[in-house]
């Protein structure tokens, strides 16, 4: 039988039409004419046929990109800020556009985690404490699926959401909004305490005043190189269960 060898191991071109549709795509993305096989391909580099004469180079090539840190997780945890809060009124909805932006040499698959928590203030004004009597459900996030995004509600707890983006990201890009809006839910309001000063005045207490809250993302990459299996074993799932997509065209379009 005829093999075609690729980034994705051994493929056999003659009897498998999709293995040849791959081999042709990827010959096209890297201006080869194949007349034949073998057809190697080890990064972006290639030989179409071979000889011994290609056996040091293909042994360097070999090396040159086993050496390169490819499945390596990068992490980013940032606590965000909402600029177009100016006064919080509870109920209302506020537009906030959070994005993720690839700054990396390497294009990315990425995961996004966000964390809902409160915090109450301490006697020095700093808040360091977190307070797991107030609901973080009552920040509502509204997240943009729309498109690329993909909300992952197995993994979502009242206090953390999950989603991943169906497609990589090209190294220097940004990606459309995750999270399109805010608002803090009124359900709050009813929690308040009255107090009679016995001086004509009268204090009321919110339940939330001396609270604040904070919303934080961490964000998780991994490089396309071997993305199936790096993410599976880096993040623990199988990543076309989570509905990314990590087909044969996407690793075609690395040729680019």
């Amino acid at each position: 039988s005829l093999i075609a060898v690729s980034p994705l191991g051994n493929n056999e071109v003659w009897s498998n039409e999709d293995n040849n549709e791959l081999m042709e795509k990827v010959a096209e993305k890297l201006g080869d004419e194949v007349s034949g096989v073998p057809y190697i391909v080890i990064g972006k580099k290639s030989w179409s046929g071979y000889a011994s004469d290609y056996d040091e180079e293909i042994m360097n090539t070999i090396k040159e990109e086993y050496n390169k840190d490819n499945t390596t997780s990068y992490n980013a945890n940032v606590e965000l800020t909402f600029p177009n809060i100016d006064k919080l009124v509870l109920g209302q909805t506020y537009d906030e556009n959070v994005s993720a932006r690839n700054i990396g040499d390497y294009d990315q698959y990425l995961r996004v985690h966000v964390y809902k928590s409160w915090y109450v203030k301490n006697e020095d004004g700093s808040y360091t404490k977190k307070d797991t009597k107030m609901d973080p459900s009552l920040i509502e996030l509204t997240y943009n699926t729309k498109e690329n995004w993909i909300l992952d509600s197995s993994a979502s707890t009242k206090e953390r959401e999950t989603l991943y983006y169906k497609t990589y990201l090209k190294s220097g890009d940004t990606t459309e909004p995750f999270i399109e809006k805010i608002k803090i839910s009124e359900k709050i309001q009813p929690k308040v305490v009255t107090k009679d000063n016995g001086d004509g005045t009268i204090t009321t207490t919110f339940y939330y005043d001396d609270y604040k809250f904070i919303v934080k993302v961490e964000v998780e990459a991994i490089q396309t190189h071997n993305a199936d299996k790096a993410i599976q074993a880096t993040w623990g799932v199988d990543p076309t269960s989570k509905g990314m997509d990590v087909s044969y065209e996407q690793i075609v379009e690395d040729y680019e």
